[in-house]
C-alpha cells in the first residue's frame, strides 16, 4: 500500500523496535510520538507517521457523511470481492454510528447496519476521512452469506450512490416509504 509520510523535526527520542506498514503499536507506546522505525542503511531512523491509504483495504476504518448533525456514521471495510463480470471491487461494509428510523426495535431507531455491498462510487461520494484500523466485524458474515447467495442468483447488487443515499434507502424501506416521495 502507497502512503503519504509527514516527517515531524529532528531531536526525537531514540528510535524503538522495528514496526513495518500499519501494526497496531504496543499498549505501553508513548502515544505522543506514534511513529514507525525504518532501516535507512545500517542506521535506525524515526520518522513519525501520519498516513493516509491511496486506497481501500479490509479493516479501514473511515468517517463518513450522514444524512444529518445527529447522524455520524463510521464505515469499516470487512471485505473485498472483484466483481465477476469485471465491474470493479464491491467492498462489505459496516456502518455505524447510525440513526435509521425503524418502528420493529425498541426506542424507534436501528445504529447500525451490520452488511452492505458498496462499489468505488459509493465510498468516492460519501466524503471520507480516514480513522485508523480495525479488524473486520464478524457479524457482517450473516448479510455477507444472504447477499452472496442472491448475488449469485443474480437477484442482489450493490450500492453506488453515497452513504447519506444508501441510509436513506434502507430507512425509506424499513417505514414503507416509497423513494420517489419526499
Amino acid at each position: 500500500m502507497k502512503r503519504r509520510t509527514i516527517l515531524a523535526s529532528p531531536g526525537l527520542p531514540p528510535p524503538r523496535p522495528l514496526v513495518l506498514g500499519l501494526r497496531q503499536l504496543p499498549p505501553d507506546h508513548d502515544k505522543s510520538t506514534a511513529g514507525v522505525v525504518g532501516i535507512i542503511g545500517n542506521n535506525y531512523a524515526r520518522k513519525p507517521l501520519m498516513t493516509i491509504p491511496n486506497h481501500y483495504a479490509v479493516g479501514q476504518l473511515w468517517a463518513c457523511k450522514g444524512r444529518h448533525a445527529d447522524e455520524q456514521p463510521t464505515l469499516l471495510i470487512n471485505r473485498i470481492d472483484q466483481h465477476p463480470l469485471g465491474g470493479g471491487n464491491i467492498y462489505h461494509v459496516t456502518l455505524d454510528a447510525l440513526k435509521i428510523r425503524h418502528p420493529g426495535l425498541p426506542g424507534g431507531y436501528m445504529t447500525d447496519l451490520e452488511h452492505a455491498p458498496v462499489t468505488d462510487q459509493t465510498l468516492q461520494r460519501s466524503e471520507l476521512r480516514f480513522i485508523g484500523l480495525r479488524e473486520p466485524n464478524p457479524a457482517y458474515q450473516k448479510g455477507y452469506a444472504q447477499w452472496r447467495q442472491a448475488f449469485d442468483e443474480g437477484t442482489a447488487g450493490s450500492f453506488g450512490v453515497s452513504t447519506p443515499t444508501i441510509l436513506e434507502i434502507v430507512e425509506r424501506r424499513l417505514n414503507d416509504t416509497p423513494l420517489d416521495q419526499p
